[in-house]
C-alpha cells in the first residue's frame, strides 16, 4: 500500500488497503491509526474533499472501529 502526503493541518499521509477495506492516517504528530472496514467511496470521498480534516472529523471518525498503530508500522 502507498501514502499519499496531504496538505492538512493535522493529517500528514493518508492511505487506503481495498482488499482489506481499510484506511490509514498518519497525523503530523506521528500517530498512526488504521480504520476499518471503511467502504472504497468514503475513500475516493476523503482523497477528494477539499479538507481532510473536515472530512475526517464529519464521515470518519467515530463511524468506524479502528486501532493505534503508532510504532508499530513503517510507512514508505
Amino acid at each position: 500500500m502507498d501514502y499519499i502526503n496531504v496538505e492538512s493541518a493535522n493529517i500528514e499521509k493518508i492511505g487506503y488497503d481495498d482488499q482489506k477495506r481499510q484506511l490509514h492516517i498518519i497525523f503530523l504528530k506521528k500517530t498512526h491509526y488504521v480504520y476499518f472496514d471503511v467502504p472504497n467511496n468514503t475513500w475516493e470521498e476523503f482523497l477528494a474533499s477539499e479538507s481532510k480534516g473536515k472530512y475526517f472529523h464529519r464521515m470518519i471518525k467515530g463511524y468506524f472501529a479502528f486501532q493505534n498503530l503508532t510504532g508499530q508500522v513503517e510507512t514508505n
